[in-house]
């Protein structure tokens, strides 16, 4: 790689997303990258990744990854232009509030099989009746806006414990593979809907 790969704080976003959108695509769907391009992927990015690996694309859009990212205890797709071109407040909003719910009921769920079609390949827990982006909706229209800090690779909750006792009063969850997972999101939202208008 040119030296300018290696000092991806000092090169401006448009570079970076170049230099991202080719090291996705120097490798094949599926294919996870090695540990150097991984470091690689993260540093552009400005998140720091366990692993990184090429992800089917959904139609139109830009090439895909999924990531492990141990800080943010998360592990699925990632939306790597987003990650560079940097988040607006809600998003690290979002970020930071889904952060906070990893750390409690959602570690309790055993991750074994695909619910939907019996994968036990590259599984997700998820929200199962009621989206996460709802229940972060709730709490904010009880208890207003959270405080959040950015810490290293990313927003935290300045005060989580509120938040996370809220959530898991809430929160049930199913284990769901990738491919299940992505096209699970719309029926999740339209199901509470509808509980919502009985």
């Amino acid at each position: 790689m040119p030296n300018e790969d290696k000092t991806a704080s000092r090169i401006t976003k448009k570079r970076r997303k170049e230099l991202a959108r080719e090291l996705i695509l120097s490798h094949d769907v599926g294919q996870r990258f090695s540990q150097p391009d991984s470091a690689h992927f993260s540093e552009l990015c400005g998140y720091e990744f366990e692993w990184v690996q090429r992800a089917s694309p959904k139609l139109g859009s830009a090439p895909a990854v999924h990531v492990s990212w141990p800080a943010g205890d998360y592990t699925g797709s990632w939306s790597w232009v987003r990650s560079i071109d940097g988040y607006d407040d809600r998003q690290n909003l979002l970020s930071a509030m889904r952060v906070a719910s990893r750390s409690g009921t959602f570690q309790s769920v055993a991750i074994n099989i695909c619910v939907h079609c019996g994968s036990t390949d590259r599984l997700t827990v998820d929200h199962q009746s009621i989206p996460f982006s709802r229940i972060v909706e709730l709490f904010i229209n009880e208890h207003g806006k959270p405080e959040i800090v950015n810490v290293d690779f990313g927003w935290q909750l300045v005060d989580p414990k509120q938040f996370l006792d809220y959530h898991d009063r809430l929160a049930d969850y199913q284990v769901l593979c990738i491919s299940c997972n992505a096209k699970k999101g719309v029926r999740t939202q339209q199901a509470f809907e509808a509980t919502q208008r009985r």
